[in-house]
């Protein structure tokens, strides 16, 4: 149904690798990479990480802490190339995020629009108030809170005075796992994918890059049953300084524009109660447990 599928694309692009461990490059700015340091010169640090080999300049290294290392001088080392260098460098900053709060609007091809904010704190703990303007099926505008304490996902409509229920986070939930809400998630996908860094930009003045990769891995496809909409590409705009989306745009296969989401107002690293993501049910509402992603959209459609 289109407003259980609206609610994923919200969050689906909110979209960690962890190095083997060994050798420690220090850098000046806090940051550290874990590898093996595979050649140390007066300029340069390379350090092999999981998806290839990154070269530090000297003058930006505090210190390298090495563990016993063994380096095949003729083995074939696989070189990041500066799109690989710079999505890593961006992973590397989103990963000291833990919690988070935004504004977000969505704007899709059927002129139906999302806007409400979201809250989320690691691991697994989210909450989202939105509203929903569309003229199909009558529905106008819909209010909906969706909230999960890491355990069991809510999804209520005070307009129906319904709520849904199912456990939260699972392989067949209705929603993304709780790391998939962090920011260095979709910075994972962008580098497993090859994606291209197109260029700097300034958007609400924060930096960002912009990059463009195949809209599969990242938005798949959606829209009503019957009429599933596949999403042949994505450009989505990354702040340098942590890795948070501001901004993406999908297209199909033929070029349409299917989507735009933003992100405003961002707040990174604030503190969050445990009980910010409890679901206090209203009374006299009508709960329906929900197993399956399937099940979900059978309930909408028999609603609506």
């Amino acid at each position: 149904m289109k407003i259980a599928k609206i609610f994923i694309l919200a969050l689906a692009f909110f979209s960690f690798a962890q190095a083997a461990r060994g050798d420690i490059v220090y850098l000046k700015n806090g940051a550290q990479y874990q590898g093996e340091v595979l050649r140390e010169t007066p300029d340069q640090v390379m350090i092999r990480l999981k998806i290839g080999v990154l070269t530090i300049d000297r003058k930006d290294v505090e210190s390298v802490k090495r563990e016993i290392k063994k380096v095949e001088p003729e083995e074939e080392i696989k070189t990041l190339t500066k799109d690989e260098s710079i999505l890593e460098e961006l992973k590397k900053a989103s990963e000291d995020i833990i919690s988070y709060k935004c504004d977000m609007r969505v704007e899709l091809y059927d002129k139906s629009i999302i806007k409400g904010n979201l809250l989320f704190m690691r691991p697994d703990n989210m909450k989202a108030n939105y509203s929903v303007w569309t003229d199909k099926e009558g529905m106008g505008r819909l209010i909906v809170t969706a909230l999960s304490d890491g355990k069991v996902f809510w999804m209520y409509y005070p307009q129906l005075n319904v709520a849904y229920r199912q456990d939260a986070f699972k392989s067949n939930a209705f929603v993304p796992g709780g790391d998939e809400l962090l920011p260095s998630a979709l910075i994972e996908k962008l580098i497993e994918n090859g994606c291209r860094v197109l260029e700097e930009d300034i958007i609400g003045g924060d930096k960002v890059y912009c990059i463009e990769g195949a809209g599969g891995e990242f938005g798949g496809g959606f829209g009503d049953v019957g009429q599933k909409m596949a999403v042949a590409k994505c450009r989505l705009w990354l702040r340098i300084a942590d890795g948070f989306l501001v901004k993406s745009v999908g297209y199909s296969e033929q070029g349409d524009l299917l989507f735009i989401t933003k992100n405003m107002d961002i707040e990174t690293n604030i503190e969050v109660e445990k009980a910010e993501f409890s679901f206090q049910l209203p009374e006299n509402v009508q709960v329906i447990d929900s197993a399956f992603l399937k099940d979900m959209e059978k309930l909408f459609d028999e609603e609506n």
